[in-house]
């Protein structure tokens, strides 16, 4: 069981920065919507890593960033995904 603040970057993310609610992220990452629900309200005290797998995926951050804020976070994995794309870079 992974235990961390991660639920304070996970509402940020989803419901802040990805404009996702709880079902959306839940569907995508297919983990029960009241999983997703008591990890925002910070009721959830870790879970397995398969499903922070499955967040940090849906969330497009590394787990690393999602467990411990650190590694590849959103704005990380934009410039990443711009300089693939973007020939000038």
């Amino acid at each position: 069981m992974l235990i961390s603040m991660y639920h304070i970057r996970i509402t940020s993310l989803a419901f802040g920065v990805r404009s996702m609610s709880q079902r959306a992220v839940a569907m995508e990452a297919e983990v029960p919507q009241s999983t997703i629900n008591r990890i925002e309200r910070g009721k959830l005290a870790g879970v397995n890593s398969t499903t922070a797998i499955k967040i940090a995926k849906v969330l497009g951050v590394s787990l690393d960033y999602l467990i411990a804020g650190k590694g590849s976070g959103p704005v990380d994995g934009i410039k990443s995904n711009l300089a693939k794309t973007d020939p000038c870079t």
